[in-house]
C-alpha cells in the first residue's frame, strides 16, 4: 500500500474510489456512511484517503499511524471537504512524536480548535481482551458521524 510514508506504486486510491463507486452504484450502500480506518501504514492510508478522495468519505479513525510523509510537506495538502477523525496513538509507540506532529498540522490546515480537553491520571491501566476493544468504539464513532454536506 502506497501510504503517506511507504511501499509501492500501486495506484491504491484508485482502487479504494473504484470500489467505493461500486459499493455505491450496485450494492446501494449509504453514501453518507463511509469510513476508513487501518493500522499502521493502513493508518496513514485513511488520512491519504480523506484528503484525495473529497466528499468521498465521513470519517476516518487511523490507529498508530499518521499524517505524515513527503505528500504532507505541502501545507496545501488537506481535506477539501469536512472529514471527522478518531485517531488512537499510543505514548509508548516510538513514532509517538511524529505522529502528535502530523495529527497537530492536520488540526492547523483545517483550523480545529479543542473542544475540549480531559486530563486523565498519569497511570496506565492495561486490559487485555479477546475481543477487538477499538473496532467496537470505531464503528459506534463512525455510526454517529455521517458525511456532512459541502
Amino acid at each position: 500500500m502506497n501510504a503517506l510514508t511507504c511501499c509501492g506504486s500501486e495506484d491504491d486510491v484508485g482502487f479504494v474510489r473504484t470500489t467505493t463507486r461500486r459499493m455505491l452504484t450496485v450494492w446501494k450502500a449509504d453514501p453518507d456512511r463511509v469510513y476508513a480506518t487501518g493500522i499502521s501504514n493502513g493508518a496513514d492510508m485513511a488520512y491519504k484517503l480523506a484528503v484525495e478522495l473529497p466528499g468521498t468519505l465521513a470519517a476516518i479513525a487511523p490507529v498508530s499511524g499518521g499524517f505524515n510523509g513527503t505528500d504532507t510537506q505541502d501545507t496545501a495538502y488537506r481535506p477539501t471537504s469536512p472529514v471527522s477523525v478518531l485517531t488512537f496513538i499510543g505514548k509508548a509507540d516510538p513514532h509517538d512524536a511524529d505522529f502528535d506532529t502530523g495529527l497537530n498540522d492536520w488540526r492547523s490546515r483545517l483550523s480545529c480548535k479543542p473542544v475540549r480537553t480531559k486530563k486523565l491520571p498519569k497511570a496506565v491501566t492495561r486490559q487485555d481482551a479477546r475481543c477487538a476493544d477499538a473496532t467496537d468504539l470505531l464503528w459506534a464513532y463512525f455510526k454517529a458521524h455521517p458525511r456532512k454536506g459541502t
